[in-house]
């Protein structure tokens, strides 16, 4: 997901009722801002793989003022001990099931929730405008498109065991519940997939994101490989 696509956006009442954000010094309240833009570039907006002193360095901040925003609260995470975020849909004023958007077992790993739940909805939202599908149908032998197939969702648990492989691997942060995951996993991805991808990005520095894609690629490949099998046998008749 390109971070240039999720707005940082201010709104005033949240902003002064934030009581972890008021208990804050001034001072710390501005680095906040310089802070979240940083967390929004990096590879999965919202999560920086990098400690307190290193996001110090990175946005011009001194490590004391960065601290207090972990101290507070605003900053979420761990120097060393990773970090996890679950979260629960709301709709209609009902909560969902909790749904982990991170999880990183060891290690330095700082978030800010909204980014991260931001990023996590913006996904949902792309990928059911886009049915979940990456190839488009094949076309009828009448020129018409035929129809998309309906995939059945993925169960949560799968996607909990595609992260586990992954860790393994050497992908310290994964989310379970991220929809492009679910969606990899509806399609046909296996646990061995994810486990071979992610060793692969393991040896170049490669994160979670690069992961899904790379199995979901592999995935439009072996379709369109056996579409065009499957063509090559039927026009051979």
């Amino acid at each position: 997901m390109a971070a240039d696509r999720i707005e940082l956006r201010f709104r005033a009442d949240r902003w002064l009722k934030d009581r972890r954000l008021r208990s804050c010094s001034p001072a710390a309240r501005g680095v906040w801002v310089d802070v979240l833009f940083h967390l929004l570039a990096q590879e999965r907006p919202g999560v920086v793989m990098a400690s307190v002193a290193r996001i110090a360095k990175d946005t011009g901040a001194d490590v004391a003022t960065v601290r207090e925003l972990a101290t507070a609260g605003v900053l979420r995470g761990s120097d060393q001990q990773g970090a996890e975020f679950t979260w629960a849909p709301s709709h209609a004023g009902r909560k969902g099931e909790p749904i982990v958007l991170l999880s990183v077992e060891q290690g330095a790993c700082w978030y800010c929730p909204e980014l991260v739940r931001e990023a996590h909805v913006r996904e949902r939202r792309t990928a059911s405008i886009r049915g979940v599908v990456p190839n488009r149908p094949p076309m009828a032998s009448n020129g018409e498109r035929n129809p998309a197939p309906v995939l059945a969702p993925a169960d949560p648990a799968a996607g909990a065991r595609a992260c586990l492989a992954m860790r393994k691997a050497g992908i310290t942060s994964t989310a379970p519940g991220h929809p492009s995951l679910l969606a990899a996993i509806a399609e046909g991805a296996t646990v061995e997939m994810f486990a071979a991808a992610a060793r692969r990005g393991a040896v170049s520095g490669k994160a979670f994101a690069w992961v899904v894609a790379t199995v979901r690629g592999e995935l439009m490949g072996a379709n369109r490989s056996a579409s065009r099998a499957r063509a090559f046998v039927g026009g051979g008749g």
